[in-house]
């Protein structure tokens, strides 16, 4: 299901079965590329244990463009109090943007930075005795956002991606030491799913002069999921992917599958965890 997600569907607190919460970026989150949730990975992966004849509910928690320290907060602040069985962290790649300006913050304050606006001095009466000016600055601030989710100016290419090549992912692994530690604290079992990315071929002709540094960084978020699974095999499932499971024609862009690639991950998901998910007493 996505709960987090799509209007008329609400997260029972008092659960009837098992319960996964699925957190990742866009490419967990998906409406933005696929208008039907049912086309979703997380949507399909429900489907396939009810074939199976297993009753597991998977919410879908993914957050458009969310780096880990905001999958983190998510997590600790919400989804938590709905008693997961089960967490999967799904990637996410976005966390190559902090590393690609060089903000090595363990929150990424650099990266996200609220975005404040400084009343002029006659402003305030204003809105206090005009309820006309009141709905002017509604309609002008709708579409303001109050969080600058990008830098203001970027580096040159060369050096973004030099960057992703050396790899400083030093937040990133503490960033997800502190989401599974927040799940084993709680008895809650992780999944931990591999990013996957379009060819290299594609990714240079959707991010020019920057495909090396893409693949670099990925691979080395992916290479510590694996050494955290590898560290607590019996709390902690590591999924990753072969090299030519992903076709480029099952990509939309970058990461963002089609309706094929998503039903291939959800497939190659469940195939993973089945027996991780269905063998652990609720």
């Amino acid at each position: 299901m996505n709960g987090f997600r799509y209007k008329g569907y609400d997260v029972n607190v008092d659960k009837s079965c098992k319960r996964i919460l699925a957190y990742g970026g866009s490419t967990t989150f998906s409406n933005h590329v696929i208008d039907d949730p049912s086309k979703c990975w997380t949507f399909i992966l429900e489907r396939l244990f009810e074939q199976n004849e297993q009753e597991i509910e998977v919410v879908n928690c993914g957050l458009n463009y969310g780096l880990t320290s905001e999958l983190l907060s998510h997590l600790s602040l919400e989804g938590t109090h709905f008693d997961p069985d089960f967490v999967i962290l799904h990637g996410p790649g976005n966390d190559f943007l902090p590393v690609a300006i060089g903000d090595n913050t363990r929150d990424y304050r650099m990266t996200r930075r609220a975005q404040t606006i400084t009343p002029r001095q006659f402003e305030p009466m204003l809105l206090k005795f005009s309820a006309i000016a009141r709905i002017c600055y509604c309609l002008m601030f709708r579409e303001y956002s109050f969080a600058r989710l990008e830098p203001s100016s970027w580096d040159p290419l060369e050096t973004q991606n030099e960057r992703m090549r050396n790899a400083n992912i030093s937040s990133f692994k503490n960033n997800v030491k502190n989401f599974v530690g927040v799940c084993l604290s709680r008895d809650i079992k992780v999944i931990l799913i591999d990013f996957v990315q379009n060819s290299k071929e594609s990714l240079e002709i959707y991010k020019p002069g920057l495909s090396e540094g893409m693949i670099s960084v990925v691979g080395h978020m992916n290479d510590y999921f694996k050494a955290l699974a590898d560290q607590n095999d019996e709390e902690i499932l590591h999924v990753g992917f072969s090299e030519n499971e992903f076709q480029s024609s099952d990509f939309y862009d970058t990461c963002h599958l089609t309706e094929i690639g998503e039903a291939k991950k959800a497939t190659i998901i469940f195939d993973s965890i089945k027996e991780f998910v269905c063998d652990t007493p609720e």
